[in-house]
């Protein structure tokens, strides 16, 4: 892993910049969405890593760098495909390297946006949600752990039951269901000592409670009606930013991205006036003050190795 963080092309990174500070998408920007506030654009979070690493931030922050590139690269010098490209990546990207067999400690690599919005459980597990669980007092490196440092069974419960859920959604699509044997191995592995956890245990599900844990902004409802607006959501409707970027990760999916003849997800013509209405929406979201906290790392694991100094 160390040879393959040192062979990356570490000038060509700091060339790079972020999608939203070059000119190009600037006068793009201010040229397509009038509308958008530009100081917002200026002062919007660019994700980094953070201030005490650890081998896998390090090694997730490196692929998500270069998966900016191979974008920028991709996009041919084209703002407009760029901008849609980066902007839904940054905002919802899991895979950094997707057709290739690159894992660490079996992570794909997500933004941290990515792995709210794909992650986020959409079913209450003996009573607890993401939300619950995160206000647990537990502790330990690793998901077992976590959930059997709790006093009371009813919490263990709780968190098993949620963690399985990010693992294996009861529902994961229309009429498509996860089979309830995997459902009830993942419990007995974080509840029993007889069968090994799987590391994605702790660097998904784990990870993501955690996440949330760590920073109050995360499970803060969204205030702006602008923004729930954008979510089909009702003024008033108290909903935290978690569970909203669940909810748009959906919207955005279906606004930017198609299903070609081989059955796989790509991107719209990003010149078609649709796409082009969806990127500044999703722009509109991403520079939005109350959404920076998922933009302050470039791995789920920066909020948890500075959490220290926060």
């Amino acid at each position: 892993m160390e040879e393959e963080i040192r062979s990356f092309d570490e000038e060509k990174r700091a060339n790079a910049g972020h999608y939203l500070d070059r000119p190009g998408i600037r006068e793009l920007i201010a040229l397509r969405w009038s509308e958008i506030n530009v100081s917002q654009v200026e002062t919007a979070l660019k994700p980094m890593r953070s201030g005490n690493p650890d081998e896998l931030e390090i090694w997730e922050a490196a692929q998500r760098e270069k998966r900016t590139l191979v974008l920028a690269e991709a996009s041919g010098g084209d703002s407009m495909r760029e901008l849609q490209m980066q902007l839904y990546e940054e905002c919802f990207g899991v895979n950094a390297t997707p057709g290739r067999e690159e894992s660490f400690h079996d992570s794909v690599a997500p933004t941290p946006g990515g792995m709210i919005s794909h992650g986020y459980p959409k079913a209450i597990s003996n009573g607890y949600d993401l939300e619950r669980a995160a206000e647990l007092n537990f502790s330990g490196e690793d998901a077992r752990t976590a959930v059997q440092s709790l006093s009371e069974m009813d919490e263990r419960e709780g968190l098993a039951g949620v963690l399985t859920e990010i693992m294996y959604p009861l529902q994961v699509g229309p009429g498509s269901y996860m089979s309830e044997r995997q459902r009830q191995i993942s419990r007995e592995r974080l509840l029993g000592n007889r069968l090994k956890p799987k590391d994605e245990e702790s660097t998904w599900a784990l990870r993501l409670v955690e996440m949330v844990k760590e920073d109050p902004a995360f499970l803060r409802s969204v205030e702006d009606p602008e923004l729930l607006k954008l979510a089909g959501i009702r003024e008033g409707v108290k909903v935290g930013l978690a569970r909203y970027w669940s909810l748009i990760w959906g919207k955005f999916s279906r606004g930017l991205l198609e299903v070609n003849e081989y059955g796989n997800a790509t991107y719209k013509d990003p010149q078609d006036p649709e796409v082009i209405a969806e990127t500044g929406k999703l722009l509109t979201v991403r520079v939005h003050p109350e959404t920076q906290i998922l933009f302050k790392y470039l791995s789920p694991s920066g909020y948890l190795n500075d959490r220290e100094k926060t």
